[in-house]
């Protein structure tokens, strides 16, 4: 009896291994190429010197926005005086050990882009999509020119992808072990303090923290213990975080604007999110794989909101967020282009199976 239990379990163990060989190899990989793919130096945008001047704040234990970044109205617009701080806070002990060594800082950022690879896996396999097709995703999502593009700057916006994607996963977690039923009080203080992190990492975290509250309040149709819980100790640290250390409307309401030709503008502009996918190949089969891509995704999405998980609300949410802000730039839709590639995987699978 116990040869053939431990029979049984070995060909389990084989039989994962197999279904999820591909992503573990290209997860191996990418663990290895990315910090090659590393050049010294930076861009010239402004972003990346007031995150390091927080994170230089940080190491020195001073206040983190006491920058030498003199804001004006006219720039305000297009750069905040004062960044979230998580991303100044995990790059701190760099420049503490380093100084300013750009290549040490972007170092640990493309680590956060690699480990957020199986936290997009396992909610892709969660939600039906084929182990081999997200192998195949993630494989395009990492190629892609924006991500690696990215992987030459010092922000935020790997960071965002790992906390937004570790905040869809343990929330999904939570109800599927009923925690939120059983125990209200660790999940709501489990669930808060994810979306607060992810708020700390960039203005658009608010996109989370309201997906989540539509979806709580959708999914179970009354309020709970523990959303009572996650939404009082979110709305509680933010309501003490922006009135004593970020003024959000101070630093960001200035760039969301009432104009629906920009508005218009923009959402023709992230519509051409596909093509970022494909930006590598040659224009006559990039436009052509960027519209079917567009129009799966379009459809698989659809097709979802017939019964919605907390991802379709922060998709949503995130794109609406865009939408009305005043430039856009395809990087922000960084955190999300998993999840369209995911909707296309789904549309096309729906499509073949018929």
């Amino acid at each position: 009896m116990s040869r053939q239990c431990d029979g049984a379990v070995t060909r389990l163990k084989k039989e994962l291994f197999l279904r999820h060989a591909w992503f573990l190899a290209l997860f191996v990989l990418a663990g290895v190429a990315l910090p090659f793919g590393i050049r010294e130096g930076n861009d010239w945008g402004g972003d990346f010197a007031v995150y390091i001047l927080e994170a230089r704040n940080f190491a020195e234990h001073r206040p983190f926005y006491e920058t030498s970044y003199v804001p004006t109205p006219e720039s305000l617009v297009h750069h905040p005086a004062v960044y979230p701080p998580l991303a100044s806070l995990l790059l701190a002990p760099v420049y503490a050990v380093r100084g300013l060594d750009y290549r040490s800082m972007k170092l640990v950022l493309a680590l956060f882009l690699w480990l957020s690879f199986p936290l997009y896996y396992v909610i892709g396999c969660r939600r039906g999509v084929k182990p081999g097709a997200m192998a195949v995703i993630l494989l395009l999502f990492v190629l892609s020119p924006l991500v690696l593009s990215l992987e030459q700057t010092v922000g935020s916006d790997f960071i965002f992808v790992f906390i937004s994607a570790l905040s869809l996963l343990t929330i999904d977690e939570i109800y599927r072990r009923e925690w939120d039923i059983r125990r209200p009080l660790f999940a709501g203080v489990l669930a808060a303090t994810l979306l607060f992190l992810c708020y700390l990492t960039r203005a658009a975290g608010l996109a989370m923290i309201g997906g989540f509250a539509a979806y709580e309040l959708r999914r179970s149709r009354r309020v709970r213990v523990f959303s009572l819980i996650a939404g009082g100790i979110t709305a509680t640290a933010f309501l003490l975080y922006t009135n004593f250390l970020f003024d959000a409307r101070g630093q960001y309401g200035s760039q969301f604007v009432r104009n629906p030709a920009i508005w218009a503008h923009n959402a023709i502009a992230y519509l051409q999110t596909p093509a970022v996918v494909w930006a590598a190949a040659p224009a006559v089969i990039r436009y052509p794989l960027a519209a079917v891509t567009l129009c799966l995704a379009i459809a698989g999405f659809a097709r979802r909101l017939r019964r919605p998980t907390l991802v379709e609300f922060y998709f949503a949410l995130s794109v609406a967020v865009l939408v009305v802000y005043f430039v856009s730039d395809r990087r922000y839709m960084l955190p999300v282009i998993p999840f369209m590639l995911m909707y296309a995987a789904e549309a096309l699978d729906t499509l073949m199976s018929r």
